[in-house]
């Protein structure tokens, strides 16, 4: 996902709704913009989580996803990360303290997921 080594996402994606609504949070980083919708598909497509919604993040300028794998269950916060980027760990615990478990996905260049449970 490094924006020097990425192109535009294909049309469809750009099309696609929630991209659309992603686009107009105005986070600023096209490529976290990119892995969130990507980790949306995953996870909506798969449904592997419930009630998959777009959270900003004003403090790391990003897009959370936030969603419970049963109904009835906890909600989870998760953290789509372009692999290409480090995250420290104050940004990990801004996330944490919004009191709900964490699922942290690195998203890589070819697309391929990776989740981590903090």
């Amino acid at each position: 996902m490094d924006e020097a080594n990425r192109s535009d996402p294909p049309k469809w994606i750009q099309q696609h709704a929630v991209y659309q609504d992603l686009m107009h949070l105005d986070v600023g980083d096209s490529a976290q913009v990119y892995a969130f919708f990507l980790v949306y598909m995953d996870l909506t497509e798969g449904e592997e989580i419930a009630a998959v919604v777009g959270v900003s993040c004003p403090e790391l300028q990003a897009v959370l996803l936030e969603g419970r794998e049963k109904e009835g269950e906890p909600v989870q916060m998760i953290y789509p990360l372009p692999s290409h980027r480090s995250i420290k760990h104050r940004e990990l615990r801004s996330i944490l303290d919004r009191g709900a478990p964490m699922l942290l996905c690195a998203v890589a260049s070819d697309s391929s997921l990776v989740y981590q449970t903090v």
